[in-house]
């Protein structure tokens, strides 16, 4: 695809116009700008060959029906046309969750330290959740935008708030640190995201051990994928500072 950053840029700014499906305060309009200026800063002169490699279970199982049903905007067509040149891999590779999980969230970088668009200020791609996943409690320090492609996910920002429905044509704002889930239903989900910000390679999982709620720390390992490095108990400033009440 030609002019891939520009375009990029133009349909992820087009389609974030609209306000969030549940704005995310008074903050809500900086976090969209800072998003889109990342975008804007992305450059085809940066560009790289991708090797596509083997399509992983998911990609193979789900994939053509998340195209079939992907949503008419430019956003939505240029990820389609771009989607032969995309590769794919599963996120989490750790004994310590199921296969389920490991084989059912998978990723194909756009733009970032992996993917074709070359930037050390934004990582974008695509993300696909299979059927009937939970994708535990977890923070980042990044700023984290979701824009549904196709399907439908239930995002849970805390512990006890109720969560927001996002079907295709919403997006959502994760706030830096926020804790959040995601929950599939019946069907597939397809989207693509932004981290701004704050890029360093940690996200923590909230999980409970022995009735005993703790964090467990994940780093991305250069093949893109993330392992556990260690864990720690989840103390009180650190859920003071994750949106959790």
């Amino acid at each position: 695809m030609r002019d891939l950053a520009t375009n990029l840029h133009t349909a992820f700014a087009e389609a974030l116009q609209t306000p969030a499906t549940y704005p995310s305060g008074a903050d809500h309009d900086a976090m969209v700008k800072q998003s889109v200026d990342r975008l804007a800063q992305l450059s085809d002169s940066a560009r790289r060959h991708v090797d596509i490699g083997p399509y992983p279970d998911a990609l193979t199982r789900y994939g053509a029906d998340l195209l079939a049903q992907i949503i008419k905007t430019p956003l939505a067509g240029l990820i389609k046309d771009l989607w032969p040149e995309l590769h794919w891999y599963e996120i989490f590779s750790d004994a310590s969750i199921s296969e389920t999980l490991s084989k059912g969230l998978i990723t194909a970088p756009i733009a970032g330290s992996r993917g074709q668009l070359v930037s050390e200020k934004i990582l974008s791609g695509i993300f696909l959740l299979a059927p009937h996943i939970h994708y535990p409690l977890h923070q980042h320090p990044a700023l984290e935008i979701y824009y549904v492609l196709s399907g439908e996910v239930n995002i849970c920002h805390g512990r006890d708030k109720s969560p927001m429905h996002i079907r295709a044509g919403d997006f959502s704002l994760t706030p830096p640190d926020q804790v959040h889930s995601l929950t599939t239903g019946d069907s597939p989900c397809l989207i693509i995201y932004t981290w701004t910000g704050d890029l360093a390679n940690e996200n923590w999982w909230w999980v409970k051990e022995d009735d005993v709620w703790i964090r467990k720390c994940w780093q991305r390992e250069a093949s893109g994928t993330w392992k556990v490095v260690h864990k720690e108990p989840l103390r009180d400033e650190i859920i003071a500072l994750s949106g959790d009440g």
